[in-house]
């Protein structure tokens, strides 16, 4: 009787289907970017011109002013937020998804620790403004306390959070971020209008600005782990190490960084100061 003999195939591991050189998505990443740059170029054009015709010339330079002060803490993170990018892209490629967890963790941490310090600073800020505002224009410094209070909680938690958007574009998923961006920057732009329209002040404008992005950059993190499955953010990923690594990358592009920054807002507060809010907005309109 003849026997059949049944002879298995090998198995063999399907390959990897991701690229994670992020060459086969260089255009789309590029054409988004830049669709996603129409959003804000539309939005920096409308916003000032609309606050200024509804609340008035002055209202428009409270609302720089607020912001160039709650800028000046764009230096707490040392810029780990952007070092982040370069070590998620670098383990990424390598499909290292304990090395991407290690990173993000450590970075979330030392973020967590700068959040805190911003939101101290802005509360501080704003209940010593009294006594540095000066006498010049004194109707507006309640409106000035609040929308500093309100853009400073929305940039501690942007702060908080800023290591997922380097997960995002680490992973070469820059469509999703620009996505993500311009969605929020859009629904923004019609809570400000709607807000306006229903004849709000410029504190509602702040308190809008302030909740949409916060949800903007919850929805950053729900991305993020979509993005790259594997990502967990645990305690005993933290590495003080990685930290060190992280700040020491990040401090060879931050001096330029503080130096154009505290040129632009420093000049902003010098304005204010010499010439008051109307003259600010003429100042940095254009720029917008």
């Amino acid at each position: 009787m003849e026997a059949a003999a049944t002879i298995k195939a090998p198995v063999t591991k399907p390959a990897e289907t991701v690229d994670r050189t992020g060459r086969s998505q260089l255009v789309s990443n590029v054409l988004f970017t830049w669709g996603g740059q129409m959003v804000f170029f539309v939005s920096g054009f409308i916003m000032p011109r609309m606050i200024k015709q509804e609340l008035g010339t002055d209202v428009l330079g409270v609302w720089y002013f607020s912001w160039s002060l709650i800028a000046y803490f764009r230096f707490v993170d040392m810029g780990v937020t952007a070092s982040v990018n370069k070590y998620v892209a670098q383990h990424w490629g390598k499909n290292e998804i304990e090395g991407i967890n290690r990173v993000v963790s450590s970075a979330t941490f030392a973020l967590f620790l700068a959040a805190i310090v911003i939101l101290v600073g802005t509360v501080v800020g704003v209940l010593t403004m009294p006594y540095w505002y000066g006498s010049r224009s004194l109707e507006y410094l309640a409106v000035t306390q609040e929308s500093s209070l309100c853009l400073g909680v929305m940039f501690a938690a942007q702060t908080a959070m800023g290591a997922f958007n380097g997960v995002l574009t680490g992973c070469h998923r820059w469509e999703l971020q620009t996505m993500r961006n311009s969605l929020w920057q859009f629904i923004t732009v019609v809570g400000m209008l709607v807000a306006l329209w229903l004849g709000f002040g410029l504190v509602a404008l702040a308190l809008v600005t302030a909740v949409c992005q916060i949800l903007g950059q919850l929805t950053m993190v729900t991305l993020s782990y979509r993005a790259c499955p594997g990502l967990k953010i645990k305690r005993s990923y933290i590495h003080t190490g990685t930290m060190k690594e992280l700040y020491i990358y990040s401090g060879k592009t931050l001096l330029p960084t503080i130096s154009e920054m505290l040129l632009n807002q420093t000049a902003v507060v010098l304005i204010t100061g010499s010439l008051g809010y109307a003259a600010l907005a003429v100042f940095t309109l254009p720029r917008s």
